[in-house]
């Protein structure tokens, strides 16, 4: 069964949550050959100021 996380910053609306859950799933069916009720998928925001780029803190 996959298992699949999205890590972001918070502000993405349920619309482009729900856009997001389709493609990643769709995705991973044709690719894998899974089964679309095998996939699951969960988001966790995170914060700026646990988050680094190119070597420094975001915040």
């Amino acid at each position: 069964m996959p298992y699949l996380e999205v890590l972001w910053f918070p502000g993405r609306s349920d619309d482009q949550k729900k856009q997001l859950v389709k493609e990643i799933t769709n995705s991973f069916v044709k690719i894998t050959g899974c089964k679309p009720s095998a996939v699951q998928i969960v988001f966790k925001e995170i914060t700026e100021e646990n988050s680094a780029a190119s070597g420094s803190l975001l915040k």
